[in-house]
């Protein structure tokens, strides 16, 4: 099934109906399916309704029946919430504790996890009740399919969606700025639901021009997982509270609530970050872009072709935009990791400038290999890296020029399981300090774990190699 306007769909409406049609016939046939898990169903027809809404919403204001058509959708997925808010609770908690590794204390919050299990497990058991939600999701896509042969929109091209980009990008602008002001779980909710919009319009018009899209598809991915993680934290956070009110000793719930609240601002710190880069700009500018380029496809479709395997890779996990790194720093304990280092280098590096904005460091490794690094330095767990050679000579004269002083350390490189640790030891001035970095596939899968590694400090300005090196902003 393609989630995508094509060529071949001949006008907007087209292409709009024929999307839809197919999203909905699929929610049937998998409401249908009695060898499905349920949990699955509803999770999966759930992600349906919310493709189509954002589907209608790219051409809300040239489609005549936008309104009740978004709140059939709407009100559909509202039958399934409750068996799919039981699940998740359980799998934060875990997500949780995996994150957190040694600083989870599961033999303490295991009374917790038992209540939320006996929740799920409840849900589970009420099959009834779910096949009952099923079957009247059912009933509203049937009478949902039957509707799209009357979905009339007017205009035609690119200008029927001109209207709908605007308002998308828009409304995702206030959110975001709303966002910065009060992450509370309200905000934060209202800008995850307008960049899933953002995302799968992306998707639908990703043939105009694949690649940019394709990337942009991916950013959007990766920030609507995180805003997704962030509002199960907060979703979390308001059940343990209840959870304490029904009994469960606050010395057990509070701990609890005070890690998800942690790793929440984690969260939003870097998922506001990118959200800035994403809705960067003015609506109708990014409208009008969108539009001239759905033109410009349109009169020669076929110049780049879209991989044949993007609709499945649109689903599975974005994998981090180019130059970015995401990277997890902790503070090292005793000497026990010594034993397990593969190989070690001598650096010495130094800071040109580091601003609020950005640090450009030069460093030597080993006397021979130079190179200069551009960072951002917001203190976040997804930082944008740029770095490139520069010959050794150019480099020692650099140096000469840092603010601050030249720092030294010994970088040790080892595995624990599949993962691939550095650990810097400082040198000098800097003696004392040792950090562990590990460098991340993606922001939501947890660190390993270890006996030697300490406290978690990414997003520690104090830990940042710049500020160690005392270039002071």
């Amino acid at each position: 099934m393609s989630f995508r306007l094509k060529e071949g769909d001949g006008t907007i409406a087209a292409g709009v109906r024929r999307i839809a049609r197919a999203q909905i016939e699929a929610a049937i046939a998998e409401v249908d399916d009695g060898a499905l898990d349920r949990a699955h169903v509803v999770h999966q027809v759930r992600k349906r309704c919310k493709k189509i809404r954002s589907l209608l919403r790219l051409v809300r204001p040239k489609l005549g029946v936008y309104r009740q058509e978004n709140k059939r959708f709407r009100d559909a997925a509202r039958l399934l919430s409750t068996a799919r808010d039981a699940e998740i609770l359980v799998a934060t908690y875990d997500q949780l504790a995996q994150h957190f590794g040694r600083r989870f204390d599961a033999d303490a919050f295991a009374p917790v996890r038992a209540r939320l299990v006996a929740a799920r497990n409840g849900a589970a058991d009420a099959g009834g009740d779910v096949n009952d939600a099923l079957a009247g999701f059912r009933a509203a896509m049937a009478q949902a399919l039957d509707a799209t042969d009357a979905w009339k929109i007017s205009g035609n091209g690119g200008d029927a969606m001109r209207a709908g980009l605007e308002a998308s990008f828009e409304d995702g602008r206030k959110a975001l700025k709303a966002a910065h002001r009060k992450p509370d779980i309200d905000n934060m909710h209202t800008l995850r639901k307008r960049v899933k919009d953002a995302w799968y319009q992306t998707r639908l018009l990703r043939d105009i021009w694949p690649g940019p899209m394709r990337a942009r598809a991916e950013a959007l991915g990766t920030l609507a997982d995180l805003l997704g993680e962030e509002h199960d934290l907060a979703v979390f956070a308001e059940r343990i509270d209840a959870l304490i009110e029904d009994g469960i000793d606050s010395e057990v719930g509070t701990p609890l609530r005070v890690l998800a609240t942690e790793r929440r601002r984690q969260l939003q710190g870097t998922a506001l970050a990118l959200a800035d880069r994403v809705y960067a700009g003015r609506a109708d500018a990014e409208a009008r872009r969108m539009v001239d380029l759905w033109k410009a496809w349109r009169r020669a479709p076929d110049v780049v072709a879209p991989a044949a395997d993007e609709e499945a890779a649109a689903d599975a996990p974005p994998a981090p935009p180019k130059h970015t790194e995401i990277e997890r720093k902790f503070v090292v304990r005793g000497d026990d990791w010594r034993e397990a280092v593969e190989r070690t280098s001598e650096i010495r590096q130094g800071y040109l400038c580091n601003t609020h904005q950005v640090s450009l460091r030069v460093r030597i490794v080993d006397g021979r290999k130079a190179t200069m690094t551009a960072k951002s330095a917001q203190p976040t767990l997804t930082r944008t890296e740029i770095e490139f050679p520069v010959p050794r000579d150019a480099a020692e004269a650099l140096l000469v020029l840092v603010e601050g002083h030249v720092a030294r350390k010994h970088r040790h490189t080892l595995s624990l399981g599949q993962q691939t640790i550095v650990i810097d030891e400082y040198l000098g001035p800097d003696s004392g300090i040792v950090v562990a970095e590990i460098e991340m596939a993606d922001a939501a899968t947890a660190p390993p774990s270890a006996r030697w590694l300490g406290q978690e400090v990414t997003g520690d300005a104090r830990y940042y190699a710049a500020n160690i090196a005392a270039a002071r902003r």
